[in-house]
């Protein structure tokens, strides 16, 4: 084996150790979801909002926020009102679930603490 294959080789074994140890130190990818109002409501950290009449076997795309948008959390409120705490950058903002159930609106008051 001459220089160059040995450099080939050695710079070919700590590069997949580390490709390899890469995917066990990664983050979590989680989704809040809820069951809530007669459905599952799931979040995305790209800004999507997803339902399921089903039990979850299949999903519905119901509100892009945009991919700059994270979902961070769903609650249900006593008053039956869901709501869903969202970040955009560092800032979040509150979304409440309108009465007919198609369209999220800002939250004026904090919802979530």
């Amino acid at each position: 084996m001459d220089r160059r294959e040995f450099l080939k080789l050695g710079s070919f074994v700590p590069a997949y150790f580390y490709l390899s140890a890469a995917g066990l130190f990664s983050l979590p990818h989680f989704e809040p979801e809820i069951n809530a109002l007669g459905k599952i409501y799931k979040g995305t950290l790209d800004g999507k909002i997803y339902t399921s009449e089903d039990s979850g076997k299949t999903w519905q795309l119901q509100y892009k926020l945009g991919s700059a948008n994270s979902i961070l959390k769903f609650s249900a409120g006593a008053d039956h009102r869901l709501n869903v705490l969202a970040m955009n950058n560092a800032h979040t903002f509150s979304l409440v679930l309108s009465s007919n159930g198609k369209a999220w609106l800002l939250e004026q008051k904090p919802v979530f603490s």
